[in-house]
């Protein structure tokens, strides 16, 4: 573990390496693993765009929208800088499928 809590998933999340996710993953690595800010792999996901990492986590127990410290969860992260990002719909699907139901709606609506 490095010297901010990040765990070798937080690094790997990120760069969407799902080959060595799920080696980590297979291998006893904590899905919901926190670094010191409260950041977990998923947000790191989020952030980055790396669904297939995201699907990855989903499978082996992740929280599918976490918070920090700072109340921050998966899916505000990704808003503030896409909405319509790939992340921003996987999120909006699997934890408010209501939800992008209706934004799906409304961006057809707009366009």
């Amino acid at each position: 573990m490095l010297q901010n809590g990040y765990a070798p998933l937080h690094l790997t999340a990120p760069l969407g390496n799902t080959h060595m996710a799920t080696l980590l993953l297979n291998n006893a690595a904590n899905a919901n693993c926190r670094a010191k800010n409260g950041l977990t792999p998923m947000h790191l996901c989020a952030q980055e765009d790396k669904v297939n990492v995201a699907e990855i986590l989903e499978k082996h127990g992740a929280e599918i929208d976490p918070q920090t410290k700072a109340c921050i969860s998966d899916i505000f992260h990704v808003s503030l800088s896409d909405p319509f990002t790939q992340s921003f719909r996987y999120f909006a699907f699997v934890k408010f499928a209501d939800v992008y139901q209706f934004l799906k709606a409304l961006n057809a609506l707009i366009l």
